[in-house]
């Protein structure tokens, strides 16, 4: 009974910041949410241009439009760390 306690608790405390992500995660064109994933599977532009069969220019932009519908713009928050903490 104690951990059903707990685990709705921490339920409670988190939902507001999942519903949060999730609101973000779904503004991201399927472009992006595939240049997300290999972002989070630690590939850099050029990898991803080529898996992709894009320019990096076009990567790069994708990253700023991702980093940008995360509200990332002006910190020092890492894509990387990000995408992997919360998709």
């Amino acid at each position: 009974m104690l951990v059903e306690i707990l685990r709705t608790n921490i339920e409670e405390l988190t939902a507001p910041f999942a519903d949060e992500v999730s609101a973000k995660l779904n503004r991201l064109t399927p472009a992006e949410i595939q240049v997300a994933n290999l972002v989070k599977l630690g590939k850099r532009t050029k990898e991803i241009a080529e898996i992709m069969r894009l320019s990096p220019g076009t990567v790069s932009i994708h990253r700023k439009n991702i980093r940008k519908k995360l509200e990332l713009t002006h910190k020092k928050t890492n894509l990387r760390t990000m995408l992997s903490t919360s998709f």
